[in-house]
């Protein structure tokens, strides 16, 4: 399937967050789009991962979501 993904930003400094999210989505479409893709649910608690190309940690008011390519 073929996807179409856009940045509009609104309010101070919305620019520079609207490039930095469509350089991540270029990025994951130069090197990550073909991979597999692995969800995790972690506690809060739990040691944060380190950071690496290609996994991305996302903390909410109840746990931890991490997602990596491979």
């Amino acid at each position: 399937a073929l996807y179409e993904f856009g940045v509009i930003g609104h309010g101070p400094g919305s620019d520079a967050l609207a490039k930095q999210v469509a350089d991540a989505a270029r990025d994951w479409d130069r090197h990550y789009r073909n991979r597999e893709v692995v969800f995790e649910i972690q506690p809060l608690d739990d040691q944060p991962p380190a950071s690496r190309p290609g996994s991305f940690a996302f903390d909410n008011a109840l746990n931890r979501i991490l997602i990596e390519w491979r």
